[in-house]
């Protein structure tokens, strides 16, 4: 059976519904803000029938006079259109809006939310999109949108992050390692390792490696304003706390069970704790023995003086009339 012959154009999926996309007719032309600026130019520098006939060829009757008035149109409109050409990123625009038109939110509520990240950003806490995009979601049920008018898309946290100047940006690391070593490194690694191989007729080899893994998992990058010299993340300071995990395989790719290796205290760790332990334990009895001294002498007291008569003196003093007492001041 011979092949199908194609016509060269990429045929795509097949379509299940049976509907084929309508041709385009090309009935509306668009123009970017550097073509206009172009044809005004022409215009004022030769003439309006000029421009027609150079960047409009063929039009006439109504659609010619229409033509006429979208060039003094766009006549009046040059101061627009020549501060949108001095930007290379919106010369090639067809329109051009302020920021912040046609937002589900309300400006106020975007600043809001804007002063949380800068709030969090401040203590140091990473904010992802993720929760960007919850903490978009209750704000607008708070403005009574239902869950199908706002979604905190992508598309919205894109100009989000754009209109307030916020960018994902990664924590700030020290040190740089060298490329060219490396590979280097790694190149001469890989020749000697062959060499053993053959000069020893090694049938099967087994690599071992360790790899940490830490207690304390944060994320790699978070949203910061951008420009900013410094990104750092707030962390309980366990960061660098982890187990040692061993991972074997051998060279036909079988991968044997990791094993972890837990940090254990030495002997003379453990006998040093011990000392201190002791040393906390004598202290506080001597504590507690001089305590049950004093309490002793209390106890004493009390009873000696639930047991005295005591009579009352003219300057308001009382006398115990019990023999070896003395004499108390009231």
């Amino acid at each position: 059976m011979a092949p199908t012959q194609l016509d060269g154009r990429r045929t795509g999926r097949p379509s299940t519904k049976q509907i084929k996309r309508m041709p385009k007719k090309h009935k509306n032309l668009y123009h970017t803000y550097e073509k206009k600026l172009h044809i005004i130019h022409w215009r004022k520098e030769h003439s309006m029938e000029s421009a027609i006939d150079t960047f409009f060829p063929g039009v006439a009757g109504a659609k010619r006079t229409t033509v006429w008035k979208q060039i003094l149109r766009w006549e009046s409109q040059r101061g627009h259109i020549t501060m949108a050409c001095s930007k290379a990123r919106t010369r090639d625009m067809r329109t051009l809006r302020k920021q912040g038109v046609s937002t589900t939110l309300t400006r106020v509520a975007e600043e809001n939310i804007a002063q949380w990240v800068s709030e969090l950003r401040g203590d140091g806490i990473p904010v992802s999109k993720a929760l960007l995009a919850c903490k978009a979601m209750d704000v607008a049920l708070e403005q009574g949108l239902a869950a199908n008018q706002f979604k905190a898309s992508p598309s919205w946290m894109k100009g989000f992050m754009k209109r307030w100047g916020l960018a994902i940006r990664a924590k700030t690391r020290s040190g740089q390692a060298n490329l060219a070593d490396g590979e280097k490194a790694l190149a001469e690694f890989k020749t000697s390792i062959r060499k053993v191989i053959k000069d020893n007729r090694i049938v099967e080899v087994f690599n071992a490696d360790q790899t940490g893994i830490n207690y304390e998992y944060l994320p790699k990058q978070t949203m910061d304003n951008k420009g900013a010299k410094t990104v750092w993340i707030k962390a309980s300071g366990h960061d660098k706390d982890r187990v040692t995990a061993m991972l074997l395989a051998d060279s036909k790719g079988t991968k044997y069970p990791p094993f972890l290796v837990l940090k254990n205290k030495t002997k003379k760790d453990r006998q040093e704790a011990k000392s201190r332990m002791d040393a906390m334990v004598a202290e506080r009895k001597k504590k507690r023995g001089a305590a049950l001294v004093v309490s002793a002498v209390v106890s004493r007291w009390a009873r000696v003086a639930a047991t005295m008569d005591l009579k009352p003196l003219p300057n308001g003093q009382v006398k115990a009339n019990r023999k070896n007492a003395v004499e108390v001041v009231v």
